[in-house]
């Protein structure tokens, strides 16, 4: 967990400005050990609160100062046992070496890694590639590079391939070079993107975004992680994180990791996994890095009910990337060739996992049913400079 504990509790004691209150609740979106330190905390703020209001109402100082002193234990207790004597939830990414998340899938590496950082603020800036802008509903075009800003309520059209946006409050839309798309600013202040043509993939930073298809019944908020929104198909996948359809009738509809969310379904929304040969990624690649290898892994069960694959020697640099969704609690094993790994996992609760590759066989221990293994995959990026 890289979110410091203090940082929760102020948070939940309202001392946290508005600001630092945004980046917290994203960064417990993403995190499950913190997700687990503000409930122990919450219940603890809570049972302070509670003591406290009781006592005082009754004008009793002695009875407060016992009430408080109980919720103090409490909260020692319960944060000691569940935080450090390890009985939080196991973490839901280990990466060797410790980078997080990137952009659009897990394997990828975070700033830590090499890869540029978003910009921060609430405006939208062009940050690769050159492209062509014009109000909504108007025929005036201005050209735009690297670095430029656009403005909300803007028609945006690629130049010559691919376009990385930042977006207000550090995310990130990526598309194709025969894209169209529309940039506006919510009431709340957060953004919104409504794809017209072509193809783009969308990070959430620190604020939902929320996402159209036009044409279609496609309206969408991701909170957390990324997604790549399709025209032509038309479709919206679940890439990573958390993403939600506004279905018809109200109410909001989760769009599973990894599958795809078919257009005019608002009224009984349906998905289905989506293979990785499926989902067309080379151009957001070429943007990206100096160098991509992505290759999907298929295991195999074997007869003592483990998955196994034998990996090829890989390019210097190469890393094996795992998402698993365990069906049961208990031990997760990862062997290849000499190396070793042990996790507890807890059934239902996703659990990523990256480390160097090597050549050799690969066997997978999984608790519970084969089918919690939800991504494999060897990659070597390079980012560019």
């Amino acid at each position: 967990m890289t979110l410091p504990r203090e940082k929760i509790l102020e948070h939940l004691l309202g001392e946290a400005s508005p600001e630092e209150a945004r980046a917290i609740e994203a960064a417990v979106a993403r995190d499950a050990g913190a997700a687990a330190v503000r409930e122990v905390y919450g219940r603890a703020v809570a049972l302070l609160r509670a003591a406290a209001a009781e006592a005082w109402e009754a004008r009793e100082p002695g009875r407060a100062r016992r009430y408080l002193g109980l919720a103090a234990a409490v909260l020692l207790a319960v944060a000691g046992v569940l935080l450090l004597r390890g009985r939080a939830p196991a973490p839901a990414a280990v990466y060797e070496p410790d980078v997080a998340f990137g952009y659009l899938r897990g394997e990828e590496t975070d700033a830590r890694g090499g890869v540029p950082r978003p910009a921060s603020g609430e405006g939208f800036h062009l940050r690769a590639g050159t492209a062509r802008a014009a109000p909504l509903g108007g025929e005036a075009e201005a050209a735009l590079g690297p670095g430029d800003p656009i403005a909300p309520e803007t028609r945006v059209e690629p130049a010559a391939g691919p376009v990385r946006v930042d977006l207000p409050r550090g995310g990130i839309l990526f598309a194709t070079g025969d894209a169209e798309f529309q940039l506006r600013h919510r009431a709340d202040g957060r953004a919104a993107v409504r794809l017209v043509l072509g193809a783009a993939a969308v990070v959430a930073g620190e604020a939902p975004v929320h996402l159209a298809v036009d044409g279609t019944d496609l309206l969408l908020v991701l909170e957390a992680g990324a997604c790549l929104l399709r025209r032509d198909v038309p479709d919206a996948v679940c890439l990573r994180g958390t993403l939600f359809l506004d279905a018809a009738g109200g109410g909001l509809f989760r769009v599973p990791e990894g599958h795809r969310l078919p257009a005019q379904c608002a009224t009984a929304p349906r998905t289905a996994a989506v293979p990785d040969e499926e989902v067309d990624l080379d151009w957001y690649y070429g943007l990206v890095y100096a160098a991509c290898e992505v290759e999907a892994l298929r295991l195999l069960e074997r007869a003592d009910g483990s998955l196994g694959a034998t990996l090829p020697a890989p390019a210097p640099g190469s890393h094996l990337y795992l998402r698993l969704v365990p069906t049961e609690g208990g031990a997760f094993v990862l062997r290849l060739g000499a190396f070793e790994r042990r996790y507890r996992l807890r059934p239902d609760e996703p659990f990523r996992l990256r480390v160097p590759a090597a050549a050799g066989a690969l066997v997978l221990e999984l608790p519970g049913a084969a089918s919690g293994l939800k991504e494999a995959r060897v990659a070597r990026l390079t980012p560019r400079e």
